[in-house]
Order: C-alpha cells, then structure tokens, then sequence
C-alpha cells in the first residue's frame, strides 16, 4: 500500500478541493508483485462526494477593527462553488492592510453541502509612529517623519500623514486609502501633497491633489483611473533667457489612465519575471492653465543566470504634447540623467541644455537599460550595466537620435526595503563642458 500522502495522490485530492469537492478522499494503492522493470503499477481509488458551496463567516479576535470588515470581505464569496484559490486571495489581501499581524481562515463542512468559514485574527497596532534619515546623491540628507491610523475613524481605512526634509526642500502628503471602495472590489486612493523643491536652475512650490481608483481584473494585472489638480510656481530662476522657462505660475486639470502588469518574483529584489506599465494623461483646454496629452511606457524583465546572479533588461519611453501654442512650461518636461536612467550623468542633466548648461528638459525620451548583478559576500552583490538614453524638444521627433550610454559598475546590498546601490557611470564620450561619468547612491532597483 502506498501511504495517503504520496505526492500524486496529494496532488489530485488538492485539486478535487480546487474544483468544489471539499471532503473528496484519494487513496492510492499498489501491487508490488506485478512490478515489472522497475515500474509499479498504481491504482487510485476516488471518492469525490458532492460539491461544496460557501456559506456563512465567523469571526473571532477583533477588538479596534469591526467584524463586520472581514465578513463583507468573504460575504462576496457566499454561494460560490469552494475554492481554495479565492481564500488564499482573499487572505493575502487581507494582510496587505496592515490590520492584522496574522490571520487563520479554518474552512468548516456543515450540513447542506455547505462550507464555513471560521476566522480568527490577532490585530496589529492601529497607529504607527515613524522616523527616518538617509541619503541620496541628488538630496542629500533626507530626514523623515510619518504617522498612520490604520482604523481611521473606526472604519479599516487608513490615514497617514508624511513630512520630509531634504538639502533641496521639503515636502508633506495627506493619504487616505479605502481598500474596499463602497465595498467593491475597487480601491480609493485620497492624496493632498505640498512641496517646495531647488531644481537645477529653478525652484519650485507645488500643491496639488489626486484621487486614484483602482482595480484588479487578475492578479498580476492592476488598472487605474485618476484626477490631478495642481498649482505650480517657478521662482529663483537661473535659466537664460528666462523665456527658455515658459509660464512660471499655473494649474492643471488632468485625467488619466494607467496599467501595470506584473509578473516579478519579489517587488523589492526582483530576480524572475518581468514588470510593464502604460499611462496616458490629458490636460484639456479650457480648465487648468496648461494643455497636453502625456504618454509613458515601460519594460523590465529580469532572468536569473545562476541561483544568485541576475541579468535585468529594461526600456522607457515617453512623449508629451502641449494642446495649445503656449509651449510647455519646464516643470511638465521630461528630465534624464541619474541613478535610475542613464547612469553616466548627474541627475536631470542629460539632454538639451542652455548656455550656462543648466538642463531645459524636453517633450520626448528614451532610456534602454541593462544590467549583470553577480554576489560577493552574504548580502553585498557586484553590478555591471550599460545604459542608453536621450532626451528630445519636440514630441515629433520621438526616436533613437542623439543617444547618450553609460558603462559602469556598482555594489548592492540588499536590505528589506530594496537594495542598497552605489553605482559609477562612466561616459564614453563626454561633449565639451561634460563629466567623465557620475557617482550614484540610491536604494531600490534602477529600472
């Protein structure tokens, strides 16, 4: 007799399970005497019963969040053929929220064919208290501060607020996050954010807003719809002639759509699968004071080499067009250069510039990246990339002309929050008043 919990026999009892039949029972067997070659003949006896529906919630341990939470989560459930697939989703998105340190969802046969639900939670602190400090090439020293209440209000919607201050300026955000929007399967998103930023040649004040509704039509697949509303104002203007800067105080109305197909194996430090994102913003005339269409799309794929060692490809492109013939004030442009683009310049400083060489921005761009990341010791990996960029005036123009590369190599250490990444770009071919590469330190992954 070959014991019940022979792989094969495992396997096919889990997927009777998958397809409703909750207390189905596979029992394979074996002859040895007739074993020819080698090879045992194998019986398994299958006794699937009937298909099992879900029916009913209970909940045990909540005391700050309301039962009724996680029953409106699993209620959506209610009448559907089990499946074990839907509550490994519906516990994952469970402990996203944050809410809970650990959550336990006992399946339970009653009679009627029917399946409970028993859960049962341990909830995690409802309000978070966070202080931090770090570096960046391009910031400097960056000091932060947070505060989140993951039960606003009673109601399992978080609220957080985040100050941060840094040797360009400071910024401040208020987010309220609704997981369940009107108990649906879509997700709100609530930012109020304020910042004031030193740019290279300008400065900056920006408040703005920016509702965001989400939702996932798979599991790696996720869609979102959003309204921006902003007001900026360019000030300490280095730039000459200053009109190269455009308006230098207005607002914009905005509406745009977004998708993200992931496949990667971990979101922090991917090793396996890729990554591609599209977007598309409008501006309409006559609401802000600024018009444009915007598109951006994006392609990394990461495929492991060895069990250790990773090769990373990506691409980037994007264009925005002004609606009207006012131009594009400089704020809206797009920047390249940095620890995250094409390595070999400094932050925002590839592409069209002025006469005093500070950077213009433009209407159009390209970054092609790739990318041997190789370990040393424990943690601390080797990196060797090459990248390729440009940056363009006019969207018209979009293309391959004007590429600038770097090639170089860095150190990773991989923390929780991402890799830890110092990077030297060296420029193959420095124009006249260029560097002859650049130091980067950032964390997380460069594309």
């Amino acid at each position: 007799m070959i014991p019940t919990h022979w792989p094969a026999g495992r396997a096919l009892n889990d997927y009777l399970t998958k397809k409703g039949y909750f207390l189905s029972s596979v029992v394979p067997s074996s002859d040895l005497a007739a074993a020819r070659n080698g090879q045992v003949p194998v019986t398994f006896q299958v006794d699937a019963g009937e298909v099992f529906h879900f029916d009913g919630v209970t909940v045990v341990g909540m005391e700050g969040v309301k039962p009724s939470f996680i029953q409106k989560r699993l209620q959506r459930l209610s009448g559907k053929t089990y499946n074990a697939r839907a509550l490994d989703k519906t516990f994952r998105e469970l402990m996203q929220t944050g809410l809970f340190r650990t959550v336990r969802i006992a399946p339970e046969a009653i009679p009627g064919d029917q399946v409970r639900l028993d859960v049962t939670v341990e909830e995690a602190k409802p309000k978070e208290f966070g202080f931090g400090r770090g570096y960046a090439s391009f910031y400097g020293g960056i000091v932060s501060a947070s505060y989140r209440d993951l039960i606003f209000l009673g109601n399992a919607r978080p609220l957080s607020f985040n100050l941060e201050a840094n040797q360009r300026g400071f910024s401040g955000e208020i987010l309220y996050t609704d997981p369940w929007f009107l108990d649906s399967a879509y997700e709100l998103r609530l930012r109020l954010y304020a910042l004031n930023e030193r740019l290279k040649g300008y400065a900056k004040n920006e408040i703005g807003f920016r509702p965001t509704v989400s939702t996932y039509p798979t599991n790696h697949w996720k869609v979102s719809g959003f309204l921006s509303v902003r007001t900026i104002a360019v000030y300490d203007v280095d730039i000459e002639p200053a009109s190269l800067v455009g308006k230098t105080e207005y607002s914009i109305f905005s509406l745009g759509l977004s998708q993200t197909l992931d496949f990667r194996n971990n979101t922090t430090l991917p090793t396996r699968g890729y990554i591609f994102t599209t977007s598309i913003e409008v501006a309409p005339q006559g609401i802000g004071e600024v018009s444009f269409v915007r598109g951006l799309g994006s392609f990394s794929y990461y495929l492991p080499i060895t069990a250790k060692s990773t090769l990373a490809f990506g691409a980037r492109g994007g264009v925005i067009a002004p609606l009207s013939n006012q131009g594009l004030p400089i704020d809206e442009r797009f920047f390249s250069g940095g620890s995250t683009t094409v390595r070999s310049f400094s932050e925002l400083t590839l592409g069209p510039k002025d006469r005093a060489g500070y950077p213009l921005g433009g209407q159009a761009f390209t970054i092609f990246n790739a990318e041997y990341t190789f370990p040393l010791i424990g943690d601390l990996h080797g990196a060797v990339f090459v990248d390729a960029g440009n940056v363009l005036s006019e969207a018209r123009d979009f293309g391959f002309q004007n590429m600038r590369y770097a090639v170089g190599a860095g150190l990773r250490y991989n923390l929780p929050i991402g890799a830890l990444r110092l990077d030297y770009g060296l420029n193959p071919s420095p124009r006249d008043g260029e560097a002859q590469g650049a130091f980067h330190l950032a964390v997380g992954v460069a594309f």
